[in-house]
């Protein structure tokens, strides 16, 4: 008779909603997918657990991760430690695993394919999955001295203190991530081949226009939103202006964004005593337009450091055109800015409407409609002014 993997018993802390740990990540598996990464044995001496996060909206729940921290003693004396991040919780992840498993079959992708790169401000993957059949989301990654950005809890806005050495590290970390998938964009465009609004996927501004006029005229699969006339009328404003949008909007580079570039989403690693910001959580990353995430780390700014925006994009496109060769004029890429945010808003709304086509009764995907539009509609605004 075949001896069973041993499994890993956890109990939530008091201030856990649930602690989830799919069976196939068990100490048998755990053993050898570190051993085979590290090329040497390996035996954990310890491990914990703790969630990313646990909210819940309309009914459905919308927890992050569970986090299983494990502490490895390795055959040379080392010791290491690496932590499991268990993106989808089975049922209690109902919003994020029924919408055809884009969201957790994207991060996997992005965080095995930045594992690979050997590049200090991603974190390493050991292992990866993506099972379908079980419902079983994790990364099994680095886990770093400290999470999150240096002494500042992380806070309901995601905003960043106004330390201005720290703002323009972050800004070069944006740059690097942004050049770097630059140079891999090709393999990236295979890694996530079909264009659509899709988790991870590279959208054009047509096929999100496209999207919204199904659910304007109510042919598409959500036909009982009960749009008022006035948000019909909005959408129509703002799928015309899409589709007629200036040439130069199209003049942005695709890049992977991150498109949560937070406080929260940071760690620390150091390489040959150097320091280094390390972005670990993919699971909104996308390809898209670079001024996506500069335009969102500088509304993260804003409230505390407004007065080095124009320092900070600068410092910003410096190390993009040294690490790419290629130079961007400032007032092109600030006028494309408005664009971003919209057309990021607006591809928020068709996936929203998607969602409701697989869930129908959640009430988050039906408030965040009614709640965007009449917002697009204000951003519209700052296009038109760009």
């Amino acid at each position: 008779m075949q001896e069973q993997p041993a499994f890993l018993s956890l109990s939530p802390r008091p201030d856990d909603a649930f602690v989830y740990l799919p069976r196939g990540l068990n100490r048998e598996y755990l053993d050898a997918a570190l051993s085979r990464k590290l090329g040497r044995e390996v035996s954990i001496s310890h491990h914990s657990s703790a969630n990313l996060c646990a909210g819940n909206f309309g009914g459905v729940s919308n927890c992050g991760a569970t986090l299983l921290r494990l502490s490895l003693q390795l055959s040379d004396g080392h010791r290491l430690d690496v932590v499991a991040k268990i993106l989808s919780p089975a049922e209690l992840n109902l919003f994020k695993i029924d919408h055809r498993f884009d969201a957790r079959e994207a991060e996997v992708r992005w965080a095995r394919w930045w594992g690979q790169q050997d590049v200090p401000f991603v974190p390493v993957v050991y292992d990866a999955r993506g099972d379908r059949t079980s419902r079983e989301f994790w990364i099994i990654q680095e886990f770093f001295p400290q999470v999150g950005w240096p002494d500042v809890p992380g806070t309901r806005d995601k905003a960043f203190p106004a330390d201005l050495g720290r703002l323009g590290d972050l800004f070069s970390h944006a740059a690097e991530i942004h050049a770097h998938s630059a140079r891999g964009i090709n393999e990236l465009r295979a890694l996530f081949p079909a264009e659509g609004i899709r988790q991870g996927h590279d959208c054009s501004p047509t096929a999100i226009a496209d999207c919204l006029a199904s659910l304007a005229d109510g042919s598409g699969p959500v036909g009982t939103l009960e749009l008022t006339a006035a948000e019909r009328a909005s959408l129509q404003e703002l799928i015309e202006a899409v589709r007629h949008r200036p040439k130069w909007v199209d003049e942005w580079c695709c890049v992977c964004v991150n498109n949560d570039l937070a406080a929260d989403n940071f760690a620390l690693r150091t390489r040959d005593s150097r320091t280094n910001y390390v972005t670990f959580d993919w699971g909104t990353a996308c390809l898209g337009p670079m001024e996506r995430d500069i335009d969102l780390l500088l509304f993260r700014i804003r409230k505390t450091a407004s007065e080095h925006e124009g320092h900070l994009l600068s410092r910003y496109l410096e190390v993009y055109q040294g690490q790419t060769g290629q130079r961007i004029d400032r007032d092109a890429f600030t006028a494309r800015m408005p664009w971003a945010r919209l057309l990021h808003h607006l591809r928020m709304i068709a996936e929203h409407a998607i969602s409701l086509a697989w869930i129908p009764h959640q009430t988050r995907s039906r408030e965040r409609i009614h709640m965007f539009i009449p917002y697009c509609s204000k951003l519209l605004k700052s296009c038109m002014r760009a």
